[in-house]
């Protein structure tokens, strides 16, 4: 018996997969082909049900909004960081002293890599 449900188990599981699959294809053929409308009913009818949020408190800060603004200020800080900036005034410094000139100068990335 433990043989056979194990067969079962494993044809259900191949089924599945195939089912899901084909709800992909399904999904990526409507949007390529442009039927943004099909694509989003689809999307809402998979999507059904909302969820909810796995845990209560972040460092020590809890509730919806108050976790929201933690991670904002985190963020906030992180991009809005400056670093000792000896690459921005080696940049400045590049582009200053070889655009002197009139005759126009093209820089690349490479230009700027070298740099550093």
């Amino acid at each position: 018996m433990d043989a056979n449900r194990k067969l079962f188990k494993k044809a259900l599981q191949k089924c599945k997969r195939r089912q899901d699959q084909l709800q992909q294809d399904e999904l990526a053929l409507s949007y390529s082909g442009g039927d943004f409308g099909k694509f989003w009913g689809k999307i809402r009818q998979q999507g059904g049900t909302k969820t909810s949020s796995q845990c209560s408190s972040i460092d020590g800060v809890s509730g919806d909004s108050e976790i929201a603004e933690h991670w904002a200020s985190l963020y906030k800080t992180l991009f809005n960081q400056k670093q000792d900036g000896s690459l921005e005034i080696a940049v400045k410094q590049y582009i200053n002293n070889n655009s002197k000139s009139c005759d126009q100068k093209l820089f690349n990335i490479y230009n700027i890599v070298n740099l550093t």
